[in-house]
């Protein structure tokens, strides 16, 4: 029950669960869930659910410490005076990054040493031998349990939001659990909130007939574009790939298009079944995928592709570098010397930086991976760049925006440009 279009998981297991979800009374359904979520990770990682379980009950824990400084600390201002009350604020901030800062090191840390040591390890052996020295590290195997990059990233913004006071910690660990471990978006997404989907997780609705036909439809439509489309297209793609030197530049164009199509309908695909298996439930999950050959930019492709992804590194990364105040004053500074358009570009480039080198480790631990993010940090950074020349540009040659044929235009190039995967 690896793939979530494997026989076993869509005519055995998923069918099971949901007849077992409709039978026992309401109290009792998301534990039919929660179970169920658990005997689908240790179908497939075995003991490995001891980092879920960790994971689950650090963030239990740091939340409600999180929570108990914030309470201490509004009832010790209420009764501090005004000019005491800035010093007070700093303390108790000061305690809270400290309890991110080992929710971080637990969390992430846990995260890099199982899905990084190998890259490192590599990396560090090579530039040993470089330098002449007659050592080598001997690298560690590491066996990484399944979904730990999405559950990770579920369990950090779930930390952050206690601490941006955005959110109330749940003091039910069960509610927790099924959020951090709900089978249909274990393994690949999308990547929830807990204020967005925790309620709805635990509701409890029987499943209505709706439910049922929308939520079999769209499983029957990733099944479709996943095994008839995908699986196909990637027969086509092996064969051009393997035996290149016996074809054309024409046929490498073609072999390189149909791997970026054959890439959208695998994701987009499966995602249509988690999609579909959590409305059985009468569970809405977030879209993950929204027409992205549509983009009219290679920024909109990105906010369109892996959609949670991309709001996640927003939220959590993006905005907290670009709204620091170290950043703010970089910018004060940029705009008196070169204008208020370049000014906000170089905060807003270092933060675009390292959004998409993260973005790249996070697809996979390897060079590759990072060359992959930091192609499209240099596409989206010129493109900001250059836009008020494009702008004059296209006045000059009275070329309209909303024109069909420069629509056509920018969705052809900007194809073109996010070839490289």
């Amino acid at each position: 029950m690896k793939s979530y279009v494997a026989p076993l998981y869509l005519l055995v297991f998923l069918p099971a669960v949901v007849f077992l979800y409709n039978i026992v009374p309401k109290k009792l359904r998301p534990v039919v869930l929660l179970l169920a979520s658990y005997l689908f990770f240790w179908s497939i990682s075995g003991k490995l659910i001891l980092f879920l379980l960790i994971s689950t009950f650090s963030i239990h824990h740091f939340g409600l410490w999180l929570s108990s400084l914030q309470e201490e600390r509004n009832r010790i201002l209420a009764e501090t005076e005004r000019p005491k009350r800035k010093a007070v604020k700093a303390e108790y901030i000061r305690r809270q990054r400290w309890v991110i800062f080992l929710a971080v090191c637990i969390h992430i840390g846990t995260l890099l040493v199982l899905k990084y040591t190998a890259f490192f390890g590599q990396n560090l052996n090579s530039l040993l031998a470089l330098a002449g020295v007659d050592w080598t590290w001997k690298i560690p195997k590491m066996v990484m349990p399944i979904g730990i990059s999405f559950y990770t990233m579920q369990a950090m913004s779930y930390i952050l939001d206690v601490y941006r006071e955005t959110l109330k910690p749940d003091k039910n660990i069960g509610r927790l659990a099924l959020y951090m471990a709900f089978f249909p978006s274990m393994m690949e997404g999308p990547i929830c909130r807990y204020n967005d989907d925790a309620v709805s997780l635990w509701e409890s609705r029987r499943s209505s007939v709706q439910n049922l036909v929308f939520g079999a439809e769209r499983i029957l439509y990733g099944v479709m574009k996943k095994m008839v489309i995908a699986d196909r297209l990637n027969i086509m793609i092996k064969t051009l790939y393997s035996g290149y030197a016996d074809y054309d530049g024409g046929m490498m164009v073609v072999a390189a298009i149909a791997y970026t199509c054959q890439l959208y309908m695998e994701f987009s695909g499966t995602m249509d079944v988690v999609i579909g298996s959590a409305e059985l439930f009468g569970i809405v999950l977030p879209e993950n995928f929204k027409r992205p050959f549509f983009s009219k930019s290679i920024s909109e492709f990105w906010t369109r592709w892996h959609i949670t992804l991309g709001t996640w590194f927003r939220d959590y990364i993006f905005y907290p570098i670009s709204m620091s105040k170290p950043m703010k004053r970089l910018t004060s500074k940029a705009r008196k010397k070169i204008g208020n358009h370049f000014g906000p570009l170089i905060a807003g480039s270092i933060a675009l930086f390292v959004v998409w080198l993260f973005n790249g480790l996070w697809h996979g631990a390897g060079w590759h991976y990072i060359c992959f993010g930091m192609y499209h940090f240099v596409l989206i950074a010129s493109a900001n760049a250059v836009e008020p020349y494009t702008k004059k540009l296209l006045e000059k040659l009275h070329i309209r925006r909303e024109e069909g044929g420069y629509k056509c235009f920018r969705i052809v190039k900007n194809r073109i440009a996010c070839m490289y995967w």
